[in-house]
C-alpha cells in the first residue's frame, strides 16, 4: 500500500503511516517496518558520539564495521539494534552530539 509516497505496512493490525507515527507517545515493542519495506534502499554507514565542549569522540563506528547486507527478514530482530554503555559520567556530559552517516541505494 502506498500513501502519499510513503509505502505502509501493517502492523499488529495498524496501518503505519507518517500520521500513525506521530500519535506515538512511547517507543514500540517491535520495529514498525519489515527489512522489505525499505525500498529506497537505505543502509547505515556509521556513526559517531562526542562531548562537544571537549570534542572528545565517546563512540565511532565506521562504515566497514556496519553489517548492512546481512541482515535477513525472520532472523532476530535484535541484529537490528546498537547498544552502548556510556557510563553514568556520560549523564554529567552538557552537550552531546550524535553524527549518523547514511547512504540510499546500492
Amino acid at each position: 500500500m502506498s500513501l502519499g509516497g510513503v509505502k505502509a505496512t501493517v502492523h499488529d493490525g495498524e496501518n503505519i503511516t507518517p500520521e500513525y507515527v506521530k500519535t506515538l507517545t512511547e517507543p514500540t515493542a517491535n520495529f514498525l517496518c519489515k527489512l522489505s519495506d525499505n525500498w529506497a534502499q537505505f543502509r547505515f554507514r556509521g556513526f559517531k558520539i562526542r562531548d562537544m565542549v571537549s570534542n572528545i569522540t565517546l563512540v565511532e563506528v565506521p562504515d566497514d564495521e556496519i553489517e548492512n547486507d546481512d541482515l535477513i527478514e525472520d532472523e532476530d530482530p535484535t541484529k537490528r539494534l546498537i547498544k552502548y554503555h556510556l557510563g553514568p559520567d556520560f549523564l554529567y556530559l552538557r552537550t552531546v552530539g550524535l553524527t549518523m552517516n547514511f547512504s540510499i541505494g546500492p
